[in-house]
């Protein structure tokens, strides 16, 4: 499997990426485990970075929420933690979300929306 993936406007990857290396340098360790050098840098990127890896409530997120920047969105909302499982709609810029809490997993059903959502319905 590729270890990141471009599409449109974004950048897939599973942890992130070393800030002032080029996408095509970048090392598999880095795109696989980096974690404060990226989501601290104040780069900006070229393209969305979507990823995951760190748990966004170490980020600053609230618990079980995602955490978004102009050029960064993470997407770890804690499922492993006991926390909330996320599916994110970039199209819309909604995110849909279950509790993964031992009592009542699944049941806790949430929709969250941000910035602008033309042409979607809210």
């Amino acid at each position: 499997m590729p270890h990141y993936i471009e599409h449109g406007p974004y950048l897939f990857v599973h942890a992130g990426i070393r800030p002032g290396i080029a996408l095509a340098s970048q090392q598999p360790y880095d795109l696989l485990a980096i974690r404060e050098e990226f989501w601290h840098s104040q780069a900006q990127f070229e393209r969305v970075i979507v990823f995951g890896h760190t748990p966004t409530h170490r980020m600053g997120a609230a618990p079980g929420e995602i955490w978004i920047r102009p050029d960064r969105i993470g997407i770890d909302t804690g499922a492993k933690h006991g926390l909330r499982l996320t599916l994110v709609d970039l199209t819309c810029r909604k995110s849909y979300s279950c509790s993964t809490k031992e009592k009542g997993t699944y049941t806790d059903f949430r929709m969250t929306a941000w910035g602008k959502n033309e042409g979607c319905e809210n």
